[in-house]
């Protein structure tokens, strides 16, 4: 084989794999692209969430994203079913600012780190069941630094729950929940729409 023969072999086998390069570029660039739509169209942001959790020990992660700077946040968490006792004892959340979260990740009980949790509203046993699996949990906001929700279930059978935040957004970026409207009403910062009253219209 003479040396041109070889220089053009080279020359096809080097065109050859950059086409083929090329191929597998066009063919991972979207994919990455869309990989990348599908993770922030999974996103939840809102003030008012629900999700599920399975029975046994499960949680979900939440980030707080205070909508006021230095504020009171509040979250309250609602459970269902209400039918069975063992749920309301064992389903909790727990409230960490972000040194609190490091902790958690390297291995710290969340309970030994919370800054707060979540405190039944209600504990006569006469008192309506939505009453009695209610919990709420509140914290001093130090700007407006992100902190995270932690809801957990350690109930023997599947739940439900809504969260609902306020002065503060809740962030799923798992997309194991959904928006909801806040259970008290209108969603916060929904748009009322309709023209508002003049003042002094009856």
């Amino acid at each position: 084989m003479t040396i041109e023969s070889k220089q053009t072999r080279k020359h096809a086998l080097v065109k050859a794999v950059g086409g083929v390069l090329l191929i597998v570029a066009l063919f991972v660039m979207p994919l990455t692209a869309l990989a990348t739509e599908l993770s922030a169209s999974a996103t939840v942001r809102a003030p008012a969430v629900e999700g599920a959790l399975a029975s046994g020990y499960s949680a979900h992660y939440l980030a707080i994203e205070p909508t006021e700077r230095d504020g009171v946040v509040t979250l309250s968490l609602t459970v269902n079913p209400q039918d069975n006792p063992r749920v309301a004892n064992r389903v909790n959340l727990w409230v960490l600012s972000p040194e609190g979260l490091h902790a958690v990740e390297a291995g710290e009980k969340p309970e030994n780190v919370a800054i707060a949790a979540g405190n039944p509203t209600v504990l006569d046993a006469d008192a309506d069941p939505e009453d009695i699996y209610h919990k709420e949990a509140s914290f001093l906001a130090s700007g407006r630094q992100t902190y995270t929700a932690i809801v957990y279930s350690r109930a023997p059978v599947s739940i439900t729950y809504t969260l609902v935040a306020d002065n503060a957004m809740l962030i799923d970026a798992s997309g194991q929940t959904k928006a909801v409207a806040d259970p008290g009403g209108q969603a916060k910062g929904a748009d009322n729409g309709g023209e508002q009253p003049e003042a002094g219209d009856e």
